[in-house]
């Protein structure tokens, strides 16, 4: 990535050491997105510049305050995408969370990279599941769970 142009400047561990302190740098910084809305996504390397550039176009047509920034594992395609404004869990989530996760649509990203769907993205799953692998998931909760009893609803309703 780095020979083409993708990446201007990186770091990558030498040592057990080394990994340590980069996974440190993470820690020292999450209190900076703590208030923000927070996302995981995934799409592919390549496109992740545009997405990036589309989603923060779009919020800040609608939101013109918002602080949005992102940041990721590139290496896994895990992408995180912090939004911070007045009111965002409440006045604009609903507007952020559209944004977000629609604008994954031409790039045939996943609405979760690494913290699975649950209620919050529930209404998202069509964005990165087929109808087909939708049902399909569905028949396999129903034979693995045929009385619906281990997280009922957090993914998708089977009724």
């Amino acid at each position: 990535m780095i020979e083409s142009d993708l990446i201007l400047d990186g770091v990558i561990a030498k040592s057990d050491k080394e990994r340590a302190e980069i996974w440190a740098i993470r820690g020292e910084v999450e209190w900076l997105v703590k208030d923000c809305y927070n996302f995981d996504v995934s799409l592919a390397i390549a496109d992740v510049g545009l997405y990036i550039e589309q989603v923060m176009t779009r919020i800040k047509n609608d939101i013109p305050e918002a602080l949005i920034a992102a940041f990721g594992h590139l290496g896994d395609n895990n992408i995180h995408v912090s939004v911070l404004c007045e009111g965002n869990k409440t006045t604009h989530a609903e507007t952020i969370e559209k944004h977000v996760y629609e604008s994954l649509l031409p790039f045939k990203g996943a609405i979760s990279a690494e913290h699975g769907i649950g209620l919050e993205k529930k209404a998202y799953l069509p964005i990165s599941r087929s109808a087909e692998e939708i049902e399909l998931m569905k028949s396999l909760k129903r034979s693995m769970d045929p009385k619906n009893i281990l997280n009922p609803g957090k993914v998708f309703s089977l009724n």
